[in-house]
């Protein structure tokens, strides 16, 4: 769509919409910071998908999810967020990731994520921030393979790596959003508690869904 400014240039509507996997990486690889890219159909990948674009990711309630196994020595997630890129998740859609393989999304190279809304289902992490920035305002969180040898294997569901915590190069705040059997509040990774000041997290009657919210 094209539309004229007021000074009679004209501009490019920034929204790219996508209905393959091969559109939605020409859609990262094109994108100018602060645009937003929409999901048009569910995407079944086959390998990680890199974005390094400051842009809005809007699942559009469609699905993202792989079949074949992903994870690598370089490649951990469905998504990996790299370059200090800025992403932001929209749309209520869902990230879904083979049982057993990868995790949702990483955070990596000093880049940010603020996840708005989604459904996001890895293993042992659905977020990973290894270095970077997560903040969480909503969606709903889970996983599929669970870490053995702890207390509570679902309690690294939003992790942290542990030296780039420890410098101050990683960290997750939650301000909102659904947890399946995680409480944000007593995570073992990083500081223990990863709730935002003023939030407080609350269980349902079986203690299995716990939800952020402003005290």
């Amino acid at each position: 769509m094209l539309f004229r400014s007021a000074t009679g240039c004209t501009l490019v509507d920034t929204e790219a919409r996508v209905s393959t996997v091969a559109e939605f990486k020409d859609a990262i690889a094109n994108a100018k910071a602060g645009d937003k890219i929409i999901l048009d159909a569910d995407l079944v990948i086959d390998e990680t998908i890199v974005i390094d674009k400051n842009i809005t990711l809007d699942l559009n309630g469609k699905t993202i999810s792989n079949t074949q196994d992903l994870w690598s020595d370089v490649n951990w997630s469905l998504i990996s967020i790299t370059s200090g890129a800025e992403v932001t998740l929209d749309g209520d859609g869902k990230l879904i990731a083979k049982e057993n393989d990868c995790y949702g999304i990483d955070v990596q190279d000093g880049s940010k994520l603020t996840v708005n809304s989604g459904y996001i289902n890895g293993n042992i992490s659905a977020i990973y921030a290894y270095e970077g920035t997560v903040t969480i305002n909503g969606g709903k969180f889970e996983i599929q393979q669970l870490a053995d040898g702890f207390k509570n294997p679902y309690s690294f569901m939003l992790n942290c790596y542990d030296s780039a915590f420890a410098e101050g190069k990683a960290k997750i705040t939650v301000y909102g959003g659904e947890f399946v059997n995680f409480d944000p509040a007593n995570s073992d990774s990083g500081e223990g508690n990863l709730l935002a000041e003023g939030c407080v997290s609350t269980a349902n009657e079986d203690g299995t869904i716990y939800t952020v919210t402003k005290a």
